[in-house]
């Protein structure tokens, strides 16, 4: 099974790939402000949420399901995710709990958890929920466009259409919702990249896979909204 969320997307890109920074050139059409900036700073900010993380099949890897808990910051961040990965006409169950860089894992609904320590830590893993991230990268022009707001779990939110522009002449769009109050993340909508090198008869080519990628959160700040009690070996 995949690691818990990090793996599954910031090994791959969406529009533009993972990113190290948000100084990468944005703009927005007509001449507003980009909405990325206003957005991750609200959701540095938050210390208890909800993701639900939809990914296609892709290289190999299985199409997943993910349903994450995102409770405290910083060296306090606690992960619990459900995940259920599915290929070949299969459907695996797991769960698992990240505390600092305890990284804690079950097949299954049932039984005692498997921990070892990982090379991250649960707030490494948490500021990659920050779907910056996914939109800029240093070097890919992107562009914002406005569209049509709607309500997502409960919440209006305001839309952008954001088109990335690679430096290969490819462009990658995406649908990308923030709170119309908070500005925090609603939902983001696009596609998965991987890009990959095969070498065949008439020599080395590159293969470009895409699979569909749809992000939600929710539940930000909600008390009620907690880890379930982690059972150990």
């Amino acid at each position: 099974m995949r690691a818990i969320l990090l793996g599954a997307l910031c090994a791959c890109s969406l529009g533009v790939g993972p990113v190290h920074t948000a100084t990468a050139a944005t703009t927005r059409t007509p001449s507003v402000p980009s909405p990325v900036p206003a957005m991750s700073r609200a959701f540095a900010s938050a210390t208890r949420y909800r993701l639900a993380v939809s990914s296609g099949a892709l290289a190999g890897a299985p199409a997943l399901q993910t349903t994450a808990i995102v409770v405290g910051r910083g060296t306090a961040t606690r992960i619990y995710a459900i995940v259920v990965a599915m290929a070949k006409g299969k459907t695996v169950h797991g769960e698992e709990y990240v505390a600092g860089s305890k990284v804690c894992r079950r097949l299954g609904t049932t039984g005692r958890f498997s921990c070892a320590t990982s090379s991250s830590d649960a707030a490494t893993m948490a500021r990659g929920f920050d779907p910056a991230r996914l939109l800029v990268r240093p070097g890919v022009a992107v562009t914002f466009t406005p569209v049509v707001a709607k309500t997502v779990a409960g919440q209006r939110c305001d839309g952008d259409s954001a088109v990335s522009r690679f430096t290969t002449g490819e462009t990658s769009r995406s649908l990308f919702y923030v709170a119309h109050g908070s500005r925090l993340p609603c939902e983001l909508d696009g596609t998965i990249r991987v890009t990959t090198s095969e070498t065949d008869h008439s020599g080395k080519r590159t293969k470009v896979q895409t699979a569909a990628l749809s992000m939600v959160w929710s539940r930000f700040g909600d008390p009620s909204l907690t880890i379930p009690p982690i059972a150990t070996s």
